[in-house]
């Protein structure tokens, strides 16, 4: 072991292509996909992000060095500090992203398993009272305690069975949303009010869960936010809940929630009482999103009307209702936020 700061071992570059969110000229087209906070994966992978870049947005990047490659790591040290995943793909950033790569001395994945575990840490150290935000120089002064490679590569060996249950998991999951993306659909419609119920109850002061630990078109939740997080304007959902987060719904973040909860504001909570294929089917759809789009008021943060929701929006009827689909796809959202927990104390464990 030997004691190190992380500019020994390792170099990151900040993310500065920051196009007006509401400037639709820069975006789209896939020239390359642009990341910021909400694209990070729980489960350690980045595989796509929730927007891409046009042409016009990409002369914004100014360098090559601006382009994220596949296989480094990226950290956020805005908004949410600390959270840590691995490429799969090319990517520029916001300023909110840091892209790290490592020296000779440590294992990329060594590198990145040190980062998650510190996550608390730099949380700490993040300043803002509402926004956090985190001084990118001061994580190159983090000290590691560092073993040889080969010891590096024996703790990787020991960590990573359980990063591959959670692709396992998340492959399954995925496997079961594209069968009901393509299932076959009926002339007849509904709409979300017909097949859902509302009850708004006090919160019990439980973990909670707000528009931050949603994601695009992604039934599951990777964590619960600890209680009290929001001290106002939440309130209690029970488990299999449906969630539909009201603002910026170009971002298309839903959720079955796998656990009882205290539910942020800023989601709609529903009960779902039929047709629980044929819901998921449709927020999987992309004309169903485009019609949220049209029914959403505001220019910076723009939000819907819950009974713009409920009451406006054609559901198409699958044919087909996969029985006991919801409760399934709770049962595979619970086993990998337990996979995640074990490897999250593994990685404590064994790793200074």
């Amino acid at each position: 072991m030997a004691i190190y700061k992380l500019k020994d071992v390792c170099t990151y570059m900040e993310g500065y292509v920051n196009p007006p969110i509401n400037e639709k000229k820069y975006f789209g087209g896939n020239i390359i996909s642009w990341m910021k906070v909400a694209d990070f994966n729980h489960c350690g992978y980045v595989k796509t992000t929730t927007m891409s870049l046009s042409e016009e947005g990409y002369k914004l990047i100014k360098n090559k060095k601006q382009i994220f490659k596949k296989g480094s790591i990226v950290w956020s040290k805005s908004g949410s500090v600390g959270l840590t995943s691995i490429l799969d793909i090319d990517v520029t950033a916001n300023r909110g992203v840091l892209n790290i790569i490592p020296k000779e001395k440590i294992l990329l994945k060594y590198l990145f398993y040190f980062l998650c575990i510190n996550k608390s840490i730099f949380e700490k150290q993040s300043t803002g009272a509402v926004l956090k935000h985190f001084y990118g120089p001061n994580l190159l002064n983090t000290t590691i305690d560092l073993p040889e490679k080969k010891l590096q590569q024996k703790i990787i060996d020991i960590i990573e069975p359980f990063e591959v249950l959670c692709s396992s998991i998340l492959k399954q999951k995925n496997c079961l949303l594209n069968i009901i993306k393509n299932q076959k659909t009926s002339e007849k419609t509904v709409f979300l009010k017909d097949i859902v119920t509302e009850k708004k109850d006090k919160p019990l002061n439980i973990g909670q869960v707000s528009a931050k630990v949603l994601h695009k078109r992604d039934t599951f939740i990777y964590n619960l936010e600890k209680p009290n997080t929001y001290k106002t304007n939440s309130f209690y959902a029970e488990r299999g809940s449906l969630l539909f987060c009201s603002i910026r719904t170009y971002l298309n973040k839903f959720a079955i929630l796998p656990y009882e909860a205290d539910v942020n504001g800023t989601l709609y909570s529903f009960k779902v009482v039929s047709n629980h294929t044929s819901i998921i089917c449709n927020l999987l759809d992309d004309k169903f999103w485009e019609l949220c789009q049209q029914f959403s008021k505001g220019t910076k943060m723009p939000v819907m009307a819950k009974q713009d929701l409920l009451n406006k929006i054609p559901l198409k009827l699958v044919i087909r209702e996969i029985t006991n689909i919801w409760e399934y796809l709770i049962i595979l959202n619970k086993l990998i936020i337990k996979a995640i927990k074990i490897k999250d104390k593994l990685m404590k464990l064994i790793i200074k």
